[in-house]
């Protein structure tokens, strides 16, 4: 079942998310330093995860590994 929870997570990774493909496409600018903490905090979050695959709708675990990963490749564009 679809909990309040789960939308509110969901949205709030599209909205990371596109934040980060808007940094990719040089299109905003925000300090790297966010975008290494937001990175940093997601990765954290997805190894501490201790939900297990049939609770709830959405697995946060994958959610949390897709955002350090758009992290890293922001990090990577910006430095390399």
């Amino acid at each position: 079942m679809l909990t309040l929870k789960d939308l509110s997570m969901g949205i709030k990774v599209i909205g990371i998310l596109y934040l980060f493909y808007l940094q990719y496409t040089n299109m905003v600018s925000i300090p790297m330093s966010i975008v290494v903490l937001i990175a940093l905090g997601s990765l954290g979050s997805a190894l501490a995860c201790k939900s297990k695959m049939n609770e709830g709708y959405f697995y946060h675990r994958y959610y949390n590994y897709a955002v350090a990963l758009a992290g890293v490749v922001v990090i990577m564009k910006e430095y390399m």
